[in-house]
């Protein structure tokens, strides 16, 4: 047998596409041997793994692994920046108190308070910045994809950066209306960051195909942006129709309950977030490991199939 023979065409070779010649750089599966000019009926002269397991196709489980793994590491740092957020807000919280009563005339630190609010920032940011990654060659994403990606980084960039201001602004008692307004702002970025992320989160989760996360994905992606969008509102209108107004004690009431049920509203669709990214971290884990094995994913299916994945 010539050793320099081409590899056999491949019994399992989608219909119609079996005598296409591959005219664009496609690196194996399994071995990474650039697949360049065979025939997609054929198999990796290499390994032997049929080509078309190494076609690109919409089920998330047959997309690169290398990419997979960033999705993956981008969710864990999203939680653990939500888990700092939580453990200083009340840790901070306690820890307040006590030395507010022990010293009521000291200042706080803003030097520490500027650090742990950089520290989470970055870790939040490089979570959506790992999230957002393209997915290896598909070199044009779809102008949704485009837009959400760009809405997610840029908007939570946006958001620390407001946030931080406003945050040491107020601690050190300067310019309360300036903080509010850019606390506001921070509040609104962070809400169309949300809405970006969680519709990136539904796009690929429809890959999976997975329909009740996608359900789950939907009504936290519609929820937790309406309740932040009003947050930011509400903190706008503060001001003039907060309790620190003289003159609004007629709407204290309902001002009151209004920020009760939001606050209710907030920590509900923020719960249901976090248990959104740990069934996605789970997912994702799940999908990795189908994609990192030997064989990969899946064949592509024959053109004309009706392949949840596909639709």
């Amino acid at each position: 047998m010539d050793p320099h023979a081409p590899p056999p065409p491949s019994a399992s070779a989608p219909a119609g596409l079996g005598d296409e010649r591959l005219d664009f750089d496609l690196p194996c599966r399994r071995c990474g041997f650039n697949l360049r000019g065979l025939l997609v009926s054929q198999a990796c002269p290499e390994c032997s793994l049929p080509i078309e397991q190494s076609l690109p196709t919409e089920r998330l489980a047959d997309a690169d692994p290398e990419w997979l793994a960033t999705l993956r590491s981008g969710v864990n740092l999203l939680l653990v920046g939500v888990g700092l957020i939580f453990a200083i807000a009340i840790v901070g919280g306690v820890v307040g108190m006590y030395l507010g009563a022990a010293n009521p005339n000291q200042p706080p630190n803003l030097q520490s308070v500027a650090a742990i609010g950089v520290f989470v920032a970055m870790i939040h940011l490089l979570g959506v910045w790992r999230v957002t990654t393209p997915e290896p060659g598909v070199e044009v994403d779809t102008p949704q994809t485009t837009r959400a990606r760009a809405t997610a980084r840029y908007a939570a960039l946006a958001a620390a950066l407001a946030g931080l201001v406003a945050g040491v602004l107020s601690m050190a008692s300067t310019l309360p209306p300036a903080a509010a307004a850019l606390s506001a702002v921070s509040t609104l970025c962070s809400a169309a960051a949300t809405f970006a992320l969680l519709w990136i989160g539904r796009s690929l989760v429809r890959r999976l195909p997975d329909a009740p996360l996608e359900k789950s994905t939907t009504q936290v992606m519609w929820g937790l942006t309406a309740v932040t969008v009003l947050s930011g509102l509400t903190e706008l209108a503060a001001p003039a129709t907060g309790p620190g107004n003289p003159n609004n004690a007629p709407a204290f009431s309902g001002w009151l309950v209004g920020g009760c049920a939001l606050g209710l509203a907030a920590l509900y669709f923020g719960i249901y977030a976090i248990v959104l990214l740990f069934k996605y971290r789970n997912r994702m884990t799940a999908v990795l490991a189908e994609a990192s094995s030997p064989m990969g994913g899946s064949p592509l299916a024959p053109p004309g199939n009706d392949t949840p994945w596909a639709q």
